[in-house]
């Protein structure tokens, strides 16, 4: 045994938990030693807000090859003692640190196969970039602080990052046995449950809590979690949070039971898992790539939803992350661990599967189309999701049921695998969804699943003196299945389902030539479509005059794939502004929900676009806006419907439509006068429009009301018209102490809005004092970056100039350009309005 003090050997290094460890020595590879099992027990004053913790741990391993020196990740730690022997002698080792960070065990006599355990003794320090985390927080309205400890290594990909304890490495799976002593105030979780009340430690006021032994697991996915927080178990749930929040969270708790419940009663899983848990902490966590104790995580702000308080936004953050990290859980129990991506779309696609069985007004699936389907074709999003998504339409839904029964019978936990899958689907495929000659289903589903390709395009060019159609695709040589629908069939069913096997292939179509035909029915595929012009033409002459003969989601999927197409020069934008005026005819407030994606992301808010593009905008949205706006807000609607009517008002307000600003001037001053919230959905609108020609004493009802949750929103504030109430809102904001709030705010600003923050700064030196010239250089750092408006960027340059504030990290605004910016956008839109007017 070695003594190592601090000053002697400290291992102070930035490399990942995860890189792949090496044996050294003798020509011996990785595989030649194997851990079986970590005991690892650490010791935190946490309670006092120490950032140091110690440590032991225990390493049972397998030589399988003579090796004479050893290496172990152990960065960022400090080693105290190593002691190494099997069962009938100690090895005597010489530790020192690599230039990687690394420990090395160099050994006076050389170690044969056999069993070995390792003893290391050690110490470290936790910080907010290393394996293990401190966190703060401020307790109620004392003002004291409060603290947690936390490891959180990282998985693979990831380089220099530290250690939380001494290990092997990555490679090889292990099992591991984890108990942390702590003072008797905090309490502590780990990946599996206590194996008893928490016991006495030797020292006064001190507890052990001791976790069971994991599965066999990888290092980067075991970690701790201590703090003074408390829980709430409802069914198989267990909600961990800080005291002060923990009633409020009361209803999402009873939500992520009934997430839990629906999965249980939908498979009717035969084995035991432990209870599932969320911790809740108020710090941010990456939403991808999570380890297995990561899971257990969530950010404050997404479990503070409230349903008579909060909006369908927040419910839907709520979904995402919470309700994801359980699914994540869920399916974690049952899918094999190194079936990350599949394990990665059961989770997404059953978070809305199951939100909507607990909402079900709220077409959840609807909501999971747009905001997962459309997002990943857009970027790398939850692609899995959407590919599991489209073979799980192809299955249907009625057998899908079956399937997943099937597959959680007699089976052990964390077992399935893609191919299991796959071979349990086929079994139900139905017989005229052939396969092509030569392919399974895993192999066409494998191609997809674990392909970082861009989706692909399937491009429709028809002969339509021949009656041939022309299919290929953009550069993709997958499998693609198709299915279609035309002027004389229906939507009733997906299938039958045809399979795209080469580039191209030219088909015949018994179509007349002035029918349509549309592929991709219901936006099934995980791909997108573009036609020929004249397809094209006929598919929006037969919106605009039946909009219901199209299936909606297949009318989303028109949308989104049209404005796609534009924005990359592959469509004449000519195309999407006529489809765009079949919207006057669509009465579906889950179709607007797309619609008014579309719609924003054709201007900027920031900029004033041309009087005759405004007025063509309230042409298109004037019909359904007009179908509720002269109503009452009623709040037993279905919450995404009150989403979307409020949308489409916002849009009505920001082009200046008269009636859309008095009414939400009108519902402001009757929420100050009454002094009750408007409905949550509307809240947002109604207090941004309200602000216009806003009294001092409704400003500060605004203010006053938000306080109570340290926060003033900025998506109300950046409406303020005037330079007094525009600095009101830049101190208030001020008092949160987070430049990163003041940043986004001024980024918020149209290019009015910054006329007045650049007016207010060059007129009242005083506040760029009250601001901070740091947290001003930030905010003009970020403007300067996405800006679209060359106005702002030269108000920019004035102030940099005049107040003496270089901007290190200016930008020269976002390259995108305005769509209706185009000579042929405005054109288009002349001619249609001129067209409307001569009626």
């Amino acid at each position: 045994m070695l003594q190592l003090s601090s000053s002697d050997y400290g291992l102070k290094m930035l490399f990942p938990v995860l890189g792949v460890f090496l044996i050294v020595g003798g020509g011996s590879l990785a595989s030649s030693v194997i851990p079986n099992n970590y005991n690892v027990q650490f010791s935190t004053d946490i309670h006092s807000g120490s950032e140091s913790y110690d440590g032991t741990v225990e390493i049972c391993f397998n030589v399988t090859e003579e090796v004479d020196q050893l290496e172990l990740h152990a960065r960022n730690l400090t080693i105290r003692v190593v002691a190494l022997n099997n069962k009938d002698e100690v090895y005597e080792t010489q530790p020192s640190e690599l230039p990687n960070g690394n420990l090395l065990l160099k050994l006076e006599n050389s170690l044969p196969s056999g069993n070995y355990h390792l003893k290391v003794t050690f110490s470290g320090t936790a910080s907010d970039s290393d394996a293990m985390f401190k966190g703060s927080y401020q307790k109620g309205d004392d003002e004291s602080v409060g603290h947690y400890l936390m490891s959180k290594p990282k998985k693979c990909g990831f380089l220099e990052s530290p250690s939380a304890f001494p290990h092997f490495g990555e490679e090889h799976k292990a099992t591991f046995k984890l108990s942390v002593a702590h003072h008797e105030s905090f309490r502590a979780w780990s990946n599996m449950p206590l194996e008893d009340p928490p016991s006495r430690h030797d020292r006064e006021e001190y507890v052990v809590s001791s976790f069971g032994e994991t599965p066999e697991m990888h290092v980067f996915d075991v970690g701790f979690f201590v703090a003074d927080f408390g829980s709430k178990h409802v069914g198989k749930v267990t909600v961990v949070a800080r005291e002060d929040i923990l009633e409020s969270l009361e209803y999402v708790t009873s939500v992520c039971r009934d997430l839990v419940k629906i999965m249980d009663n939908h498979t009717a899983v035969d084995y035991n898992v432990p209870d599932y848990a969320l911790i809740v902490v108020p710090r941010k966590f990456s939403h991808s790539n999570l380890t297995e104790f990561e899971r257990k995580f969530v950010n404050e702000k997404f479990m503070m939803y409230n349903p008579e308080e909060d909006d369908f936004n927040k419910l839907s953050a709520f979904l995402r992350s919470a309700g994801n990290n359980l699914m994540l859980q869920w399916f974690g129990d049952m899918i094999a661990p190194e079936e990350e991506r599949l394990l990665q779309a059961f989770a997404n696609v059953y978070t809305y599967y199951n939100a909507e069985k607990i909402y079900p007004h709220e077409f959840m699936m609807m909501h999971y189309q747009v905001d997962v389907v459309q997002r990943s074709l857009l970027r790398d999003y939850e692609r899995p999701s959407s590919v599991l998504n489209m073979f799980w339409l192809m299955v249907l839904d009625s057998k899908w049921a079956t399937v997943m029964e099937n597959l959680s019978k007699n089976r052990q936990p964390r077992t399935l695998t893609t191919a299991q899958l796959c071979s349990e689907a086929q079994t139900l495929w139905k017989d005229d969804y052939n396969l092509p000659e030569g392919t399974t289903l895993e192999s066409i589903f494998n191609q997809w699943m674990y392909s970082d390709e861009e989706p692909p395009v399937l491009n429709v060019q028809r002969v339509y003196s021949e009656g041939k159609v022309i299919l290929s695709q953009n550069g993709s040589e997958k499998v693609l299945p198709y299915n279609f629908a035309t002027k004389s069939s229906h939507f009733d069913q997906l299938g039958p389902f045809q399979w795209l096997t080469t580039s191209n292939e030219t088909l015949k179509f018994d179509v007349p030539e002035d029918h349509w035909i549309l592929f991709n029915k219901e936006q099934f595929g995980f791909y997108r479509v573009n036609y020929d012009q004249r397809n094209w033409e006929l598919i929006i002459q037969a919106l605009q005059t039946n909009a219901s003969s199209i299936h909606r989601v297949s009318r989303m999927q028109l949308l989104d794939d049209a404005l796609h197409f534009v924005k990359n020069d592959q469509l004449d934008v000519s195309i999407l502004l006529n489809l765009l005026t079949y919207l006057r005819n669509e009465t579906c407030y889950d179709v607007w929900y797309d619609a008014y994606i579309v719609l924003k992301t054709w201007y900027y808010r920031e900029m004033d676009p041309p009087q005759v593009v405004k007025d063509f905008f309230v042409h298109i949205i004037e019909p359904y806006y007009q179908s509720f706006a002269s109503q009452d807000i009623n709040q037993s609607n279905p919450q995404m419907e009150l989403h979307i009517q409020s949308k489409i008002a916002d849009l009505a307000c920001w082009f200046g439509k008269k009636d859309c600003l008095q009414q939400a001037r009108s519902r402001f001053q009757q929420a100050v006068s009454k002094n009750i919230p408007v409905e949550p959905n509307w809240a947002r609108m109604t207090y941004c429009y309200g602000l216009h020609n806003a009294s001092d004493d409704e400003l500060e009802w605004l203010l006053t009301k938000n306080k109570k949750q340290h926060s003033c929103p900025i998506a109300y504030l950046r409406c303020v018209d005037n330079e007094k109430h525009l600095r009101r809102a830049l101190t208030e904001l001020k008092k949160m102490s987070n430049p990163e709030k003041i940043a986004a705010f001024v980024s918020a600003l149209d290019e009015n809005g910054f006329k007045l923050f650049h007016s207010l700064l060059k007129n009242e030196p005083d506040l760029v004092q009250v601001l901070g010239s740091s947290t001003i250089e930030l905010a003009l750092e970020r403007v300067s970056k996405s800006t679209k408006s060359s106005k702002t960027l030269k108000l920019i340059e004035d102030l940099e100039d005049s107040l003496d504030l270089p901007v290190t990290g200016k930008g020269s605004g976002s390259p995108e350009t305005n769509i209706w910016a185009k000579p042929e956008a405005v054109e288009f839109i002349e001619r249609y309005m001129a067209q409307q007017e001569s009626r």
